[in-house]
């Protein structure tokens, strides 16, 4: 799918920008944490020991930010989770495509991370880092990482949407990557809604006047890039998920949608339905 090969252009820039970063940037002036360190000084000066995260999880300046990072014992528990399930993601980016990571490194990752998995607690935590980390990157202006990590925010969160606050029916894998490869302005207010903070208001303003843009679900769309005006895109009104740039393009790719169309309309019913009656 265009859109597919979209993602895997811009995950294959952000791991060239990575490689591009010295080991210097992510060097920490704290003392090294033990198992010896007592808990409340790995809670201050825990760190991601990874070049992945650039944002220093626990900034000892007052004057900085931390954008809601959580300094816990649940984040303690899934900080390794946290990295394996970017790292998997990423990787099934490379290889299939951007539509099968999150199924894909979900199942990767369940076995030896189901303590986080199952607890609402931990994975609000994991959400958290991401969060951070994407706010902390648009802040430096590396956008390319900031996709990134407010991407694997989007994940888990609609995953528990489902899941744990079972408030939607099932996750809409267009919203996750009009966050993927979308505009600013679309990353911008993602993360400005959900971080505890006023940090990125200015950036906000700065993006706010320019068009959030859609992109169409037919992966012939003769559009480049399949990316239009949201607001002009048509929503399919059976299971509400797939948008297109026009009705040309929707019936066009009908006979692809229409077989997990169905399904998608059958399980929103349900659940609208149990909602209704509750």
């Amino acid at each position: 799918m265009k859109n597919a090969m979209n993602a895997e252009e811009g995950r294959q820039a952000c791991k060239a920008a990575e490689e591009s970063q010295s080991t210097e940037a992510f060097a920490t002036p704290h003392q090294e944490v033990t198992a010896e360190t007592p808990l409340d000084l790995q809670l201050q000066r825990l760190r991601i020991d990874s070049r992945r995260f650039q944002f220093l999880e626990c900034i000892d300046d007052a004057s900085s930010c931390d954008h809601g990072e959580p300094i816990s014992t649940s984040w303690l528990d899934c900080k390794e989770f946290v990295l394996a399930f970017a790292d998997e993601f990423d990787n099934v980016v490379k290889v299939s495509g951007f539509n099968n990571a999150f199924p894909i490194a979900r199942r990767a990752t369940w076995e030896k991370f189901i303590t986080v998995w199952e607890s609402p607690a931990k994975m609000t935590s994991a959400v958290s880092v991401y969060l951070a980390n994407a706010t902390q990157c648009v802040l430096n202006g590396n956008t390319e990482f900031g996709h990134c990590y407010a991407t694997y925010a989007a994940c888990l969160e609609q995953w528990m949407a489902c899941t744990v606050h079972k408030s939607q029916a099932a996750m809409d894998v267009y919203k996750i990557l009009e966050i993927h490869i979308g505009d600013m302005h679309t990353l911008v207010s993602y993360l400005r809604r959900r971080i505890p903070c006023c940090c990125l208001d200015e950036t906000y303003v700065k993006f706010r006047s320019t068009k959030k843009i859609g992109l169409c679900s037919n992966p012939d769309c003769p559009l480049p890039n399949g990316q239009t005006k949201r607001s002009a895109m048509l929503q399919c009104t059976r299971c509400r998920v797939a948008n297109y740039c026009s009705r040309e393009c929707q019936v066009k790719e009908w006979p692809n949608h229409k077989r997990w169309c169905d399904n998608d309309a059958k399980a929103r019913a349900e659940f609208d339905s149990k909602k209704k009656s509750s």
